[in-house]
């Protein structure tokens, strides 16, 4: 039986070289987006005394910032943790 088991193996083996297969391996990774803001800065925006508008909406969006980084470092943390 031992030398018919080998004979199947290397028939399989041949067999399976004949075919030509091919692995190809994937992989894949998540690129974090880059956020631009252009914020104006020029006489314009004094002059209609929207200084402080674009002051409010900077704060804001400085602090959305913050609280996706500090969510963004949870998620990553707990991924690893999980050994995802």
């Amino acid at each position: 039986w031992a030398l018919f088991f080998l004979r199947f193996l290397s028939l399989v083996a041949l067999l399976t070289l004949f075919v030509n297969p091919k692995w190809e391996r994937e992989s894949f990774y998540i690129e974090k987006p880059q956020l631009v803001i252009a914020v104006d800065n020029s006489a314009s925006i004094a002059f209609v005394k929207g200084k402080k508008a674009v002051q409010k909406i900077m704060s804001i969006f400085k602090k959305m910032l913050y609280y996706m980084r500090n969510l963004m470092s949870s998620i990553s943390n707990l991924e690893n943790k999980q050994g995802y």
